[in-house]
């Protein structure tokens, strides 16, 4: 969290900075976004967008390390990573023989930040007005876009961006016990949600009619989940869990029978009442804790999704489970 934080600030340190090429046209500008990438190993990376007299600063969260030592500060970072996808700084900017002027506030002014604008390969390189080091340079490489269909990291020299279907991907390769290394690398299999805090498997599922074990005064039929909570030995129990509220904020239940609108199940009564002390205890660190959970169907044809997510709405994976009489 407080790597999120401490970035909030650098989109402002391109207002404190001041090999031959022909000349740069504002095509070349415009031909594609850019990045910056971060001078320090933590520091982020920028995105750089060029229209034809206005550029555009915004943080690459993706390149952003994560620092959270369980769920619950990894849904801060997250909140703020999203607060910082919104912020831009956005400048009008000249561009003649070279030399490109930052207008600071939209007038030419001695506060103005100028640059020469040069290309190295496929890189563009601004050099500050009068600064004789190359530390102060921008250099500015084509920002690669991935895909959404995406299913493998690809890690360039200049980014580092990854979306959410290379993060499962990545997920799954770092989930080989019962806990993930950090919250970011949590992963739902379909039966298994692996957290670096703690981990729910799902033991069995079932459809209860109304008036059977389990859903004796319900109007509706319920499908409900047997699953275990397993909290890591290493967690510090700031915040202690319990297998209720461990489930009801990673997950929920979807029929998809409604041409217009996410029909999400509500939440039924407890299907197993052996449960009923036990699902809002807290389980120790290194400890296991069994519960049930049930949902009211909306009809008894229609498939659920089961969807893992934190509470950002990040997926982690999910699962459809056909309805069988």
């Amino acid at each position: 969290m407080k790597n999120v934080i401490g970035f909030i600030g650098a989109l402002g340190f391109f207002l404190l900075l001041g090999g031959c090429t022909s000349n740069i046209e504002t095509k070349d500008l415009t031909a594609n976004d850019w990045i910056i990438e971060g001078k320090k190993k933590d520091d982020p990376d920028t995105i750089v967008n060029f229209s034809d007299h206005v550029v555009a600063f915004s943080i690459d969260t993706s390149s952003i390390p994560s620092s959270s030592k369980d769920e619950w500060e990894a849904l801060g970072e997250e909140f703020a990573k999203q607060l910082l996808d919104k912020m831009s700084y956005k400048f009008e900017y000249t561009l003649k023989d070279n030399t490109m002027v930052w207008k600071k506030d939209g007038k030419i002014s001695k506060k103005d930040a100028t640059y020469t604008v040069a290309k190295e390969e496929k890189n563009l390189v601004l050099t500050p007005k009068d600064s004789k080091d190359k530390k102060d340079n921008l250099i500015l490489k084509p920002y690669a876009k991935k895909s959404e269909d995406s299913t493998k990291i690809s890690e360039t020299s200049s980014v580092k961006n990854r979306d959410k279907e290379t993060t499962t991907t990545s997920s799954k390769e770092k989930a080989t016990g019962d806990f993930v290394e950090t919250a970011s690398d949590a992963v739902f299999d379909g039966t298994t949600l692996k957290g670096n805090t703690y981990t729910i498997k799902i033991t069995k599922h079932a459809v209860i009619q109304p008036g059977e074990t389990g859903n004796e005064y319900g109007e509706k039929p319920v499908i409900a989940f047997w699953y275990d909570t397993l909290v890591n030995p290493t967690y510090d129990n700031n915040t202690p869990v319990n297998p209720m509220t461990a489930w009801i904020i990673n997950f929920k239940a979807i029929q998809d029978n409604n041409p217009n609108s996410v029909n999400e199940l509500n939440v039924a009564s407890l299907p197993d009442q052996q449960f009923l002390d036990s699902q809002t205890q807290d389980i120790k660190p290194g400890g296991t804790v069994s519960n049930a959970v049930a949902y009211e169907l909306d009809d008894s044809t229609t498939p659920v999704t089961l969807v893992a997510e934190n509470g950002l709405g990040k997926e982690f994976g999910k699962t459809e489970i056909p309805l069988s009489n």
